[in-house]
C-alpha cells in the first residue's frame, strides 16, 4: 500500500505512526472498491477508522488493422475489416461510416474500430476500400449488306458475380469504327457499358457489310481432293480438301446454317467450317471417315439472286496423291493449267511458273485451316515468282493465286 493510500489520523507525517499491521479489502477489476484497513496498535493514540478507496484504471491496448481486409473486391457479400489486439480475445465493435452493417457495394468506407471489454480501452480508424468486380462485354457479330442501314447491335456479357446479370448495366452504347463508309468489308462495332460495382471491359464486336448490287459474284466451292491419312485421334481416315472462290472486292460473311451447311452421312470434324469468305478464296480441311459428305454454300450475285453451289466429298472421291510421278519430280501440277509449283516438299523458297504474268498482291498463302500467313515474293521472271517460306513452321499450306479468269491453287508441303 503506497503511502498516499494510508488515511492518516492525529500525526503529520507516516513517521508519527506506529503500525503493527495493514490489512485491506478491496476488489481485483476497474472501478471504485473500498479499502478495509486492519487493527493498527499504538500506546499514545486512540485509533478511529474511516474508508478509503481505489481506483483501478482499464488498460490501453493497440488496435491494428489486418492491412489485407482494408481492401477487397465486391462479389455481392457484406465486406468486414478485422483488427488485432492484445490480447486478442477482446470484442471490437466496428462501424463503417458510422453505421455498424458491413458494407456490399464498391466504395470507400471510414472504418472504425473499439474495443468493447471493461478492463481494456483502444480504438483506431482507417479507410476500406471494396474494388468494383471486373465483367466483359462483347459486341455481337452483325451482317448486313451494303446499302442497309445499320442494324440494331447487342452484346453479351460475362463476368458478374453472386446471381447478377446484365440487368445490373446501368448504360451500353455502341459505335463503329471510324472507318465505316457504308461500303462492303469488316468493321468495328465498339460498346461501351457502365454497371454498379463493376469496371466492365469492353471487347469488339465485327459488322460484316457484304456487298451488294452490280458486280456482285456467289461463292464458289468445289473439293480439291480428299487425302488418305492414318488413323487420327478421332479414328478419321481421310481429310477432304475443299476450297472457295470469292471474287469479290471485300469479304463474304455467312453464317453457319441453312446458307452454309455441312452434311455427313457418317462421322466427321467441321470444327474449321469457314464464315468467313476471303476476298480471292481459301480452303477448308474436313477429317470425315470416308462417308458421303456435301458442303453447300448459298450466296448473293448482282441481281441479288441467291445460287447455292454445292460440294461433294466421299471415299471415292478424285485422291490427292493420285499422281506419284508428279511428288516424285517434287511438281505439283495444277489440275486446270499447266501453272507448276516447286520444289514440294519445301525446305526454304517455292518456286513458280504460271501461264500468265499476275502482281505480287495477287499471292495468297493459307493453312489448312484458312489463316493467312504473309511471305515475301520476289518476282524473278514475267511468269516466274519465288516464295520465301523460311519463317514458316512444318506444315501444309496452300498458296493461292487470282489470275485474269481463273484461281490457280497449290498445296505445299513445308519440312
Amino acid at each position: 500500500l503506497d503511502e498516499e493510500d494510508v488515511l492518516i489520523l492525529g500525526g503529520d507525517s507516516i513517521g508519527d505512526v506506529e503500525i503493527v499491521s495493514i490489512s485491506m479489502i478491496t476488489g481485483n477489476t476497474v472501478g471504485q472498491h473500498w479499502s478495509i484497513p486492519g487493527a493498527w496498535v499504538s500506546n499514545n493514540y486512540n485509533i478511529t477508522y474511516g474508508l478509503g478507496n481505489i481506483i483501478i484504471l482499464p488498460d490501453t491496448t493497440d488496435v491494428v488493422f489486418d492491412p489485407e481486409s482494408l481492401t477487397q473486391t465486391y462479389d455481392g457479400t457484406p465486406k468486414e475489416a478485422t483488427v488485432t489486439t492484445d490480447p486478442d480475445t477482446l470484442y471490437v465493435n466496428f462501424t463503417y461510416n458510422g453505421d455498424p452493417t458491413p458494407p456490399v457495394d464498391a466504395g470507400s468506407y471510414l472504418v472504425e474500430a473499439t474495443v468493447d471489454d471493461p478492463n481494456y480501452v483502444g480504438s483506431t480508424t482507417d479507410t476500406m476500400i471494396i474494388t468494383a468486380a471486373t465483367a466483359y462485354v462483347t459486341a455481337d457479330i452483325k451482317v448486313i449488306f451494303e446499302g442497309d442501314p445499320l442494324p440494331v447491335f447487342t452484346s453479351t456479357f460475362s463476368g458478374f458475380v453472386n446471381g447478377d446479370d446484365s440487368t445490373v448495366v446501368s448504360s451500353l452504347t455502341y459505335t463503329v469504327g471510324s472507318n465505316y463508309n457504308g461500303a462492303a468489308g469488316s468493321y468495328d462495332i465498339i460498346p461501351t457499358a457502365t454497371a454498379s460495382n463493376y469496371t466492365i471491359i469492353a471487347i469488339n464486336g465485327t459488322l460484316y457489310v457484304n456487298p451488294s448490287g452490280p458486280g456482285t459474284k456467289h461463292i464458289k466451292t468445289t473439293l480439291l481432293c480428299v487425302e488418305d491419312i492414318p488413323p487420327d485421334s478421332s479414328g478419321f481416315t481421310f481429310i477432304a480438301h475443299f476450297e472457295y472462290e470469292n471474287k469479290n472486292s471485300s469479304g463474304v460473311f455467312i453464317f453457319i446454317g441453312e446458307d452454309n451447311e455441312l452434311i455427313g452421312e457418317g462421322s466427321f470434324n467441321g470444327i474449321n467450317q469457314p464464315e468467313l469468305f476471303l476476298k480471292g478464296g481459301g480452303t477448308f480441311d474436313v477429317p470425315f471417315d470416308g462417308s458421303k459428305l456435301t458442303w453447300t454454300v448459298a450466296s448473293y450475285n448482282h441481281q441479288g439472286h441467291k445460287t447455292s453451289v454445292a460440294s461433294q466429298a466421299s471415299s471415292s472421291s478424285s485422291k490427292c496423291n493420285k499422281s506419284d510421278e508428279i511428288e516424285q519430280n517434287d511438281e505439283i501440277l495444277n489440275a486446270i493449267t499447266e501453272s507448276i509449283a516447286y520444289p514440294n516438299p519445301v525446305r526454304d523458297r517455292v518456286h513458280i511458273e504460271l501461264k500468265q504474268e499476275v502482281s505480287a498482291n495477287d499471292i495468297f498463302v493459307y493453312d489448312v485451316y484458312g489463316k493467312p500467313y504473309p511471305v515475301q515474293v520476289s518476282h524473278s521472271t514475267n511468269q516466274s515468282y519465288e516464295l520465301d517460306f523460311s519463317g514458316l513452321i512444318s506444315g501444309i499450306y496452300i498458296i493461292k493465286i487470282n489470275m485474269v479468269d481463273a484461281i490457280e491453287t497449290f498445296r505445299i508441303v513445308k519440312q
